[in-house]
């Protein structure tokens, strides 16, 4: 892994700054103080702090459903299948969608529904979606070419790069999107470094 100025294309002096304390274990830092977030809504740094606290967490990893014959039922396999359940409770708890669904199709659906338009820049806190029919997937952007979704392979949301050999659609929220364009991640840093 090259070094942070590589990784992230740190432009902000504070974030750097930031970024480094992380790294060094000086006295811990607001990533958003100083940083370009700071000139975004109180939704969007809401939402950025959600996707930081939901790294690594299992809370995604099962909904069950009680059948008709009384069996139970994982509806997201374990965390496989949990990429739009992921996605859209978070964006539920911030009240930016009315309910969370299990499927990426219904969750794009009910986003239109509810004022997110398709984006063609994709910034921090867009929702970004891959596939076509049949296996979709779907997650948030927290920085250049960085996105946040529910890993199948890990059953846990995630930090990685672009889906390869994919084409990405992004949908925006008036609140919910930084509208300068990216910040500097700074919490991705300490996901990297476990």
């Amino acid at each position: 892994m090259g070094s942070l100025q590589e990784v992230f294309s740190v432009s902000d002096m504070r974030s750097a700054n930031a970024a480094n304390s992380i790294f060094h274990g000086s006295t811990p830092v607001d990533p958003f103080e100083g940083s370009l977030l700071a000139e975004t809504t109180e939704i969007h740094k809401k939402l950025m702090r959600s996707i930081e606290q939901s790294l690594g967490s299992s809370a995604y990893r099962h909904y069950f459903q009680v059948t008709s014959q009384g069996e139970v039922d994982d509806l997201v396999e374990g965390g496989d299948r949990a990429c739009a359940f992921y996605v859209s409770r978070i964006l539920t708890k911030l009240g930016l969608l009315p309910c969370a669904h299990l499927r990426v199709s219904s969750t794009l659906e009910c986003m239109v529904r509810n004022g997110w338009e398709l984006d063609e820049s994709p910034r921090n806190g867009d929702v970004v979606a891959w596939g076509a029919l049949g296996r979709q997937h779907i997650g948030m952007v927290v920085g250049p070419d960085l996105y946040v979704s529910n890993s199948s392979e890990y059953e846990k949301p995630i930090v990685h790069p672009q889906v390869v050999g994919e084409s990405p659609t992004y949908l925006s929220h008036p609140e919910a999107t930084a509208e300068v364009g990216y910040h500097d991640p700074v919490f991705i840093l300490a996901e990297l470094r476990q």
